[in-house]
């Protein structure tokens, strides 16, 4: 069996630890990084070629497109379905959670909760919105930050303000949200794969910032979900139609609110938090999925772009 880890940086934790599992499970691996893919579009045998060599022979993919040339990735992930081969997560899953304004649509359709927001794509407009999420403290985001990066914490009119049209030079969409402060600077992450809740932890802020992320010196450790954190983080994967998901969720007043959908949930904190081999488990569910769906005559319909 092969199969390609679709990414950017094969030397980080997750990737890194995918790898060796797969090589455990006697699984031909290669990093192929989605940037440097070559797409062959034609009616009858669509391809990629990567440093001139065909990739038709791999059984599966593991995507883990980033926020560089996301768009190309994407495209190269739905040209690997295309071509008839599995992928752990699907293009509609990741569009799905990639899209972070997509990524509240879907909330608010589904009926999962989520902190009051507001979306516009003029500065001015934006700072009039403040009050529609409860006024300030309001967090504001960029609609293309990542890992905590691009989000900030406005105290007051003025400050919200002046961060708005500051970040109006950016040319991308702003979400104003509403700051839950009974949080204090945690959330929980939810690790799911294939239906499954694999592990939860908590992650808490370090020092004073109110971002619990992990990459800015946030910490982790494991947590029990409540019932209703459980059923929401597993309604959430499955609406947004992703294998692999993590759910992150803010405990607040009125009950837990999903803060984000992601569908490329690193391994390193939520592995260390549960002292558990979650790498393993998911090449286990991939060779699974692939066993399986090659016995089936369905899978060698395309699947639609």
């Amino acid at each position: 069996m092969r199969i390609g880890l679709l990414n950017k940086n094969p030397d980080n934790y997750t990737n890194t630890r995918l790898y060796e599992e797969a090589i455990k499970k006697g699984i031909e691996v290669e990093h192929i990084d989605y940037t440097h893919c070559d797409l062959i579009l034609n009616n009858n045998k669509p391809d990629i070629l990567y440093k001139g060599k065909s990739l038709s022979s791999l059984d599966a993919i593991v995507p883990r497109v980033g926020i560089i040339k996301s768009t190309y990735g994407m495209a190269v992930l739905r040209q690997f379905e295309a071509m008839e081969i599995y992928s752990l997560n699907s293009s509609l899953g990741v569009a799905r959670a990639r899209d972070k304004l997509r990524t509240l649509q879907i909330l608010s359709r589904k009926d999962l909760p989520f902190p009051n927001s507001s979306i516009s794509n003029d500065s001015l407009n934006g700072a009039k919105l403040i009050d529609k999420v409860g006024g300030t403290p309001v967090i504001i985001k960029l609609t293309e930050g990542l890992q905590g990066k691009g989000t900030v914490l406005a105290e007051t009119k003025q400050s919200a303000k002046s961060i708005i049209e500051a970040f109006g030079l950016t040319s991308t969409n702003l979400i104003l949200q509403e700051f839950i402060k009974e949080s204090k600077g945690t959330d929980i992450r939810v690790f799911i794969l294939g239906g499954k809740v694999m592990g939860s932890m908590i992650r808490s802020s370090n020092g004073e910032d109110f971002r619990s992320n992990l990459h800015l010196g946030g910490e982790a450790k494991k947590v029990k979900l409540t019932p209703r954190e459980r059923e929401i983080a597993l309604k959430a994967a499955k609406e947004f139609k992703l294998n692999v998901a993590g759910i992150d969720i803010l405990r607040s007043d009125n009950g837990p609110l999903i803060l984000e959908v992601n569908a490329c949930p690193g391994l390193e904190g939520i592995e260390k938090a549960m002292d558990k081999n979650i790498a393993a488990t998911i090449i286990d569910f991939l060779i699974k999925q692939v066993e399986e769906l090659k016995d089936k005559p369905s899978y060698h319909k395309r699947v639609p772009l």
